[in-house]
């Protein structure tokens, strides 16, 4: 950390990361949804802490933070119910009946797109992922208008 002359504070190790996503493909519930991060074309992960592989951003330090998502659903029907969860460590947060985002797509034709942010207290070594929640209908989600990202509040 720094501070300017002028007071501003610069931090430029804090954890951070943008993950858009990785294929285009079908989900079922349960399955944790691929993002990927581009070192070229987005360079602000500077503490490495996302894995593409596994698409996982693991805390570096132990602290609050602030998560947002958006997943782009297509092909979808009216009887579609869009719910997700994040998992921590691998399991879905809280419990099998926690979801973070909830939709129900309204027409047999119509691509939505479902966004929510979230913060969440971590330990050093936890990791986030983005899912489908567990027992949700399996969905099509397009990777051209689908993302994750956060950073370290404090």
């Amino acid at each position: 950390m720094r501070i300017t002359s002028t007071g501003a504070v610069l931090q430029p190790n804090q954890p951070a990361f943008y993950a858009a996503g990785s294929t285009s493909t079908s989900y079922s519930g349960g399955s944790i949804i691929g993002f990927s991060k581009s070192n070229t074309t987005n360079p602000y992960d500077q503490t490495n802490s996302f894995n593409n592989s596994t698409s996982a951003f693991t805390a570096p330090v132990g602290g609050l933070y602030h998560f947002d998502v958006a997943i782009y659903v297509w092909s979808g029907s009216s009887s579609t119910v869009q719910s997700y969860a994040v998992y921590v460590n691998g399991s879905a947060y809280s419990n099998s009946d926690t979801f973070i985002a909830y939709q129900q797509v309204t027409s047999t034709s119509a691509d939505q797109q479902t966004r929510w942010s979230f913060t969440i207290k971590l330990n050093s070594g936890d990791y986030i992922q983005i899912g489908i929640r567990p027992g949700a209908p399996t969905l099509s989600i397009y990777a051209g208008h689908t993302y994750f990202q956060g950073f370290l509040v404090g």
